[in-house]
């Protein structure tokens, strides 16, 4: 008798030790799940939406089911209004890079003034004349002043991995946008050979890719962060990224693209410049 009460109460020991383990498991399994990333105390939208092609074949959105955008950050396109993490590889030039401000100016901010052509982030082609650069290999520029973001940025290696912020504001007012048509042969059982991204919060799309010898790349016109305005007449200025894909996957025959270009230095419309322009890492000074 004391051998089946010894028994029973060893069962309901293994039973709690089992639940527990259970607990746990579905605790850890929670947090994977729920866990921010940070950077420097500040969250960085890593994963900022799904992207999609335009090509039937690899349409990723099934059944409202969404694949992510990839985060490489050697690939990943700049969202506007989101931070987004970039890696450059310099090669045997410079970043080729003029910046403006910093926190002993009017300024503020550590904003890129001018992209050179012979430099590696022209060949790379996702920074823009007025994009914010918040970090640099670590060290943070958000409350740098102008000369020690020049330091930063003259002190990096070969990979250069950025914290960037693309201000969205300038796509709300259309004075700061090119506009042009693009018209599209899209051949059956082909796509136009592009990929798309939206914002996390907030509507509007924009060309995060094109796809080697696909209609757009043929075409030449398109490049990445061209905003998609309107589709065959369609206005998609307020669109989600899920409609404009349906409606470029759906499309036959020719397709005709309303497309919008940030305008060289429209940033300074809306800013206070500043006199103080510096090229960096290996390029003379202006």
């Amino acid at each position: 008798m004391a051998q089946a009460v010894s028994q029973s109460v060893v069962a309901e020991q293994q039973k709690a030790v089992d639940c527990s383990t259970d607990n746990a498991v579905s605790q850890m399994k929670q947090q994977k799940y729920s866990t921010k990333v940070s950077f420097s105390s500040q969250e960085i939208p890593l994963a900022p939406t799904p992207s999609y092609h335009s090509t039937d074949a690899d349409f990723t959105g099934h059944g409202g089911f969404q694949a992510p955008l990839s985060v490489d950050p050697a690939t990943c396109p700049i969202v506007p209004g989101q931070e987004m993490i970039i890696e450059i590889s310099k090669g045997r030039s410079g970043l080729g890079l003029s910046i403006v401000g910093g926190k002993d100016t009017p300024l503020d901010a550590i904003v890129i003034h001018e992209v050179y052509e012979e430099g590696a982030a022209a060949r790379d082609g996702r920074l823009w004349a007025g994009d914010q650069i918040l970090e640099v290999n670590g060290v943070d520029l958000r409350s740098a002043s102008h000369e020690e973001a020049i330091t930063a940025l003259r002190q990096t290696p070969q990979k250069v991995r950025l914290v960037v912020y693309r201000d969205e504001t300038h796509y709300r007012d259309e004075e700061n946008l090119e506009l042009f048509p693009v018209d599209l042969q899209k051949k059956a059982g082909r796509g136009l050979g592009l990929s798309i991204v939206g914002k996390r919060n907030g509507n509007g799309v924009f060309i995060s890719d094109i796809v080697k010898g696909g209609a757009a790349d043929l075409d030449g016109r398109l490049i990445q962060g061209d905003q998609i305005l309107s589709v065959n007449g369609e206005d998609v200025r307020n669109a989600s990224q899920e409609t404009v894909a349906t409606i470029l996957k759906c499309a036959q025959g020719l397709v005709q693209l309303e497309i919008g270009r940030l305008r060289a230095g429209s940033w300074t419309s809306s800013r206070k410049t500043s006199q103080n322009s510096q090229v960096v890492d290996g390029f003379p000074s202006d």
